[in-house]
């Protein structure tokens, strides 16, 4: 292997005109500032062949066109990075006997975007796409205790090698020639892009394969360690529960992390709510969020230290996901627990079992509301990120207390499939049109157009 990984090297670094790669940036700012679309992409997958072993460049134009909110240019780039991984992978596996080494890469949230990549990862193999687990080296950056929890459900989709440290960092080094990278996907010619969008674009070929979109069940290893340990702030076996999670400052916005959106006190009504249904509910997130007052029934897990298999075992148990779309809706989502989703500005489309709130736009010119044609049209339908639509002088219109209360009624008629649900029934071709394999709220149906 050592004399293989030698002659990779040695290609790679043979003759190469380093001036070019050194101006990637300058070309792509160049093409980019020009607005000539198609030169940009023929740019890139030039680059793409000559340097291949440089894909990261293409990875940061792809995070580049997100920041600027376009969509589809960075749809494109997921496209030209997944292909020249699939070249190298091929080369990797069968000219040197290089497994398929998991490359993992994430953006935001270094849990859940593992969680997603997983789930990803599993249904290509169900769908054999991939006919191997590729194997996943643990290195520092990786190991931590949320991936020791999670792992017996990581196990499913890849190896794990980490009982041979210098096998696994051996590894490691060398994923560059022969890698797997499921932060992208290629399903075909025409789907491709962001793995959190491969259910929402690829749907209808997934139901045809009768493939099943929720990967996981809970263990019992899992179990085992949250039962004990929830006992004791009384949420027993036999109780029904919401999860509730809140990003208070709504988005990831750079160098804005801290700015306050969405306050709690918005969300007391709509609490307050589930528990007079019967329910309990259970907040999770961190010790950094801001306190809640303490009512019979509600659990405010923020604060205290805890096993990770405790926040596994609640987004794979609970009645129904309740808050922000980010944080454990991954885990809610890919556990196949119905999740409500406050706010949401991915026009995009959703998963199934899924019921969204959209945040509604108006230009500030026109002071007209923008409807979900529009944010195709402007390519703002796959951000994650407010700024791009500021940019565009369109103002979000947030939610208040009242609204919240309304979602968290429809958010439970939905799931026990009342009239919030029939009228969802009676908008299937518009919402098909969006991709929304899910529902959407009261006040966002007169926005599907």
């Amino acid at each position: 292997m050592n004399q293989a990984l030698s002659q990779i090297k040695t290609i790679s670094t043979h003759n190469e005109q380093w001036e070019e790669i050194n101006a990637f940036g300058k070309q792509f700012n160049a093409h980019f500032q020009s607005g000539h679309t198609s030169k940009l992409i023929q740019f890139l997958e030039s680059f793409s062949i000559s340097y291949p072993l440089h894909r990261d460049l293409i990875k940061q134009a792809y995070i580049h066109c997100n920041q600027f909110g376009i969509s589809s240019l960075a749809n494109e780039c997921a496209r030209i990075y997944t292909e020249t991984c699939s070249t190298l992978s091929k080369i990797g596996r069968t000219q040197f006997g290089l497994p398929t080494i998991f490359e993992f890469n994430y953006q935001n949230e270094l849990d859940s975007e593992l969680i997603e990549q997983a789930a990803f990862t599993k249904i290509l193999l169900d769908l054999e796409m991939l006919t191997i687990k590729p194997v996943l080296c643990l290195n520092n950056l990786q190991k931590s205790p949320f991936l020791k929890a999670f792992s017996p459900y990581l196990e499913e989709c890849v190896e794990i090698m980490s009982e041979n440290p210098n096998a696994a960092r051996a590894l490691y080094e060398v994923s560059r020639f022969s890698p797997y990278v499921p932060m992208f996907y290629k399903f075909s010619e025409t789907q491709y892009g962001h793995n959190a969008n491969f259910i929402i674009d690829c749907h209808n070929d997934l139901v045809s394969k009768d493939i099943v979109f929720y990967p996981f069940t809970i263990k019992d290893i899992t179990t085992e360690k949250a039962k004990s340990f929830l006992s004791s702030f009384g949420l027993l076996e036999k109780d029904e529960f919401v999860i509730f999670y809140l990003r208070e400052e709504g988005y990831v916005e750079a160098g804005n992390s801290n700015k306050k959106i969405f306050y709690l006190e918005q969300f007391y009504d709509s609490i307050n709510y589930f528990l007079r249904q019967g329910l309990k509910v259970v907040r999770l997130g961190h010790s950094k969020m801001s306190p809640m007052c303490k009512r019979p029934g509600f659990i405010d897990l923020t604060n205290v230290e805890r096993p990770y298999e405790v926040d596994i075992f609640l987004c794979g148990k609970a009645q129904l996901y309740f808050g922000s779309g980010s944080g454990p809706i991954s885990l809610a989502r890919n556990f196949g627990i119905p999740c409500c989703e406050i706010a949401r500005i991915n026009y995009s489309g959703t998963n199934p079992n899924s019921f969204s709130q959209y945040l509604i736009f108006e230009d500030t010119k026109t002071q007209i509301e923008l409807t979900f044609s529009d944010m195709n049209s402007l390519s703002l339908n796959s951000n994650l990120s407010l700024q791009p639509f500021l940019a565009r002088n369109l103002n979000p219109r947030l939610p208040n207390s009242t609204d919240n209360l309304l979602f968290a009624k429809e958010s439970m008629d939905y799931i026990t499939k009342g009239k919030i649900f029939d009228l969802n029934k009676n908008h299937k071709s518009q919402r098909a049109n969006f991709n929304i394999a899910g529902g959407v709220s009261s006040s966002s149906l007169p926005f599907l157009k």
